[in-house]
């Protein structure tokens, strides 16, 4: 996979999640509360993994 898919699948991701905070928050304010702490929990996990990705390989590098 190329850095363009790539931007182009998170982009897709990025505009689906804010039409469904804005459906949600135009609709129910507890929908969007929930919708947004998905959101976040997702936005955790995908910084946690990249943090986890960048520790990795140094991990590897020190037992060489």
């Amino acid at each position: 996979m190329d850095s363009n898919m790539m931007k182009e699948l998170s982009g897709n991701v990025m505009d689906q999640m804010w039409g469904w905070i804005f459906t949600a928050a135009s609709g129910r304010t507890f929908g969007a509360l929930i919708i947004l702490g998905i959101f976040y929990k997702v936005f955790e996990m995908l910084l946690l993994g990249t943090i986890d990705k960048l520790r990795k390989p140094q991990k590897r590098r020190r037992r060489k």
